[in-house]
């Protein structure tokens, strides 16, 4: 099923049905678009056409996401999740989260996927300050398979072994007044933490991020964020590399427009030549305190976790 069609019919079942009800619908309608390899190519297509200013520059971590639809129902975006240089999937990919409000139901398109650890549903503050939360899995995120994280459930991802990518739909829990709410909450929230921490991009505010420190979990105000690194470009021509992208005359005319130089860049002269590219994170803050920490960190607060290997 192409990436139209299917945002059609996804639209339909979010203006038909609600939350839980919806994302279940919605799964059948997601395996479809990932049985079609052309939708990652038409998102990377449509990333290139829209950000084409932002190719050459810096990311953190060298990956993206891709918001592909928006209405008041839902958004779909493509997520693109880079592994670590050595594979090692040990390390958390970002800061153990929730989305807040907000139904989240993912597939994995592309890549062996990452593991990830999901929370039982809420969690409370010990009198310590530290946080109680149970675990209710650790499981693999697997090619062609659909995950239902809902609201206020917390999750970390971690590093994958091999290049991954998703489909990643989103919907509120709330009703359409609770939903206006929210966002006065949120841009009220946005304020103070630029006023109190100095953030300028806090990004999903609303969230609750969490972290493993001497065997308990806390609660952090704010996403922690990697400084950029300084290989955007080599990595994009990687991923483009891995996902067997090889209209080259397309890429000829965008980087013509974009920066005519970057036709001349040996990475993308590699690429076009058949040459195996290798990522590279020189200069990327892959390890990050709080942001990123190891798998016997969660062991040392959990102990064992079903399906986890002790």
């Amino acid at each position: 099923m192409n990436l139209i069609t299917g945002i059609k019919l996804l639209r339909t079942v979010f203006k038909k049905y609600r939350a839980i009800e919806a994302h279940n619908y919605s799964h059948k309608i997601l395996k479809e678009i990932a049985l079609d390899h052309g939708n990652i190519i038409f998102a990377f297509k449509y990333f290139l056409e829209n950000n084409y200013q932002d190719i050459s520059k810096t990311s953190i971590t060298s990956d993206f996401i891709v918001p592909l639809y928006k209405d008041s129902h839902l958004t779909l975006e493509l997520g693109v999740f880079s592994p670590l240089i050595d594979n090692n999937t040990d390390y958390a990919y970002a800061m153990m989260h929730n989305h807040g409000n907000t139904i989240l139901s993912t597939i994995n398109v592309f890549g062996e996927g990452y593991d990830t650890i999901v929370f039982e549903k809420g969690h409370s503050v010990n009198p310590d300050h530290s946080i109680h939360i149970v675990p209710k899995i650790f499981k693999k995120h697997s090619l062609g398979n659909v995950e239902i994280i809902e609201e206020n459930t917390a999750h970390v991802v971690f590093y994958p072994q091999s290049l991954t990518i998703t489909f990643t739909l989103w919907s509120s829990s709330l009703n359409k007044v609770s939903r206006i709410l929210e966002k006065v909450s949120e841009r009220k929230l946005i304020k103070k933490l630029r006023i109190k921490h100095g953030i300028d991009n806090p990004g999903y505010v609303l969230q609750d991020h969490f972290y493993p420190e001497n065997g308990s979990i806390y609660r952090h105000p704010f996403a922690i964020q990697a400084k950029p690194g300084k290989n955007f470009f080599h990595n994009f021509c990687y991923k483009l590399q891995q996902i067997r992208f090889d209209d080259y005359n397309y890429l000829n005319q965008i980087f013509k427009n974009m920066d005519e130089s970057i036709l001349d860049n040996r990475s993308f002269q590699d690429l076009i030549n058949g040459q195996k590219l290798e990522i590279s994170h020189v200069g990327d803050e892959m390890i990050t305190p709080k942001r990123n920490p190891h798998l016997n960190d969660f062991r040392k607060v959990f102990g064992n976790i079903e399906g986890l290997d002790m």
